[in-house]
Formats: structure tokens, sequence, C-alpha cells
């Protein structure tokens, strides 16, 4: 191996971590306005500069932070930050972690998605009308949410309908497998719920409600045994929470484009 090849490899190892520390900085930095909204972060090259790390980690950061809604990047115009996330997000969460969690849902995307997968599959009647009982739960927690202060309250309940749901969905794949690894990173999981949920504390309803939708399509897909829309129901509801901890509370809605895929038999 030549001494160059040597020094790439010795960057793609350390590149993850390095581009966690400028997401992190750069994430810190749209929230307390040192790269303000509707103004284009410094280049690629400045910031690699600034941060004593090669162009690709940059990138790598960026592309992260446009997956989060953060920036859109303009062919010849540079990065323009479009919004500021939630200055909330760091009371509950050290911006030093917020890559951390991101992962997380990274994970679980891929894990979660398989699950449903395989639930669309191989469910059985017990399996369809555990997951019935977690949507007629989570039903009940909205018609009975509150807002204001008390919306405490529905934190709590919202977190446990939402983990129960996605517990429901890793039984009914039918595959152990699935439960133990999700039970594994469960404190993880519920860290993140928690904090998409805490974010949006004064729209405690239409947050249940939005999750709720979400969660629908998804039983929806594995009660009509459709294995591709399943899994892709359960990705795009997980990338959705995940960047609903970047945007304001106002910006929280419906997810439009979460549609039930034409059911292809149960295949991929």
């Amino acid at each position: 191996m030549s001494e160059r090849t040597k020094g790439m490899s010795v960057e793609q190892e350390r590149s993850p971590r390095l581009s966690d520390k400028v997401y992190a900085s750069l994430l810190s930095g749209i929230v307390d306005s040192t790269y303000p909204r509707n103004k284009n972060l410094p280049t690629e090259h400045e910031l690699a500069k600034q941060f004593g790390v090669s162009r690709t980690v940059v990138r790598q950061a960026i592309v992260r932070l446009r997956e989060d809604g953060l920036v859109q990047s303009r062919q010849g115009s540079g990065t323009l930050v479009l919004r500021r996330p939630n200055e909330a997000m760091l009371q509950f969460a050290p911006v030093s972690s917020i890559a951390d969690i991101r992962r997380c849902f990274e994970f679980r995307s891929k894990l979660e998605g398989g699950a449903a997968e395989f639930a669309a599959l191989h469910h059985d009647s017990a399996a369809l009308e555990a997951l019935e009982n977690a949507l007629s739960s989570h039903e009940r927690i909205i018609a009975n949410s509150v807002t204001g202060e008390p919306a405490v309250r529905d934190v709590a309940q919202g977190v446990e309908a939402d983990s129960n749901f996605h517990m429901a969905v890793a039984r009914a794949s039918m595959n152990h497998f699935f439960v133990l690894t999700l039970e594994s990173v469960r404190t993880q999981v519920l860290f993140g719920m928690n904090l998409a949920h805490s974010l949006n504390l004064l729209q405690q309803a239409e947050l249940l409600r939005t999750v709720y939708g979400e969660h629908s399509v998804i039983y929806e897909n594995i009660r009509d045994r459709n294995a591709q829309g399943a899994r892709e129901a359960m990705e795009l509801h997980i990338a959705r929470t995940r960047q609903r901890m970047f945007e304001s509370p106002q910006g929280m809605g419906l997810v439009k484009e979460l549609r039930v895929s034409p059911n292809t038999g149960g295949g991929r």
C-alpha cells in the first residue's frame, strides 16, 4: 500500500468523527445566528480551512444539514441557510450529541423499515390486533389531549404511544431479532422520541395527529401485506420525525408526501 493510499485510509476512518464535529459546529452556528437565516454559509474551502479538515468532510456535514431541511445548496451560488432550528433543542440535548441522535434515527430507519417490511409479509391476526390496539390507544390520547402548560402530560403519553406502536411493528415481523435489537437501543430511541415531542410542547395535539397519521399509513401497508409500501412508509416516518426536531412548531403539519405505495403483491 502506498503512502498516499495509507493517508487516504486514515482520513476515511477519521471522516465520520470529523464530519460529526463540523456538523455540530455548523448547527450551533445556525442556532445562534453566527450563520444567519437567508444568508450563505462560508464556502467549502473557507470552512475546510476554518475547521482544519478536508472539503470532503465539510461536504458530508453540509449534506446532513441539507437533509435536516436547514440549508439549501445551489449550484454556483453557495449554500443558503433556510431556517434556524428551534432553540429549545439545545435545552434538551447538547449540540455535541445531536450528531449521535441523528445517527440513531438513520439506524432506526433501516432497522425498522426492515421490520415493517417483514411485518407485512409475516404478520398473523394477533400481531395485527396488537397494531390496531396501539393505534386505538393513540386515538384516545388525541381525544384527551390538552394545550398549554399541561401539555407536558401529553408528551409522556405521546412518547409511550409512539414507542408501543414501533415495538408492535417489530413483534409483527415474527423475527425476534428485530425486537431484541430495538429493545437494545431503547434508551436512545426514547430520548429521540422525547426530544421530538418536547420541542413541540404547545402543538402536542397537532403533533399527535401527525404521528398518528404516519403510523396509520404504516399499519395499512402491513395490513394489506404491501411489503415495499410498509418499508417506505416507516422509513419516511422516521426521517420526518428527525426533521421535525429542526423545524419550528409553526412549520409542522401533515406529511403530504406520505402515500400508500401501489400494492406490489408483497414483494420488493
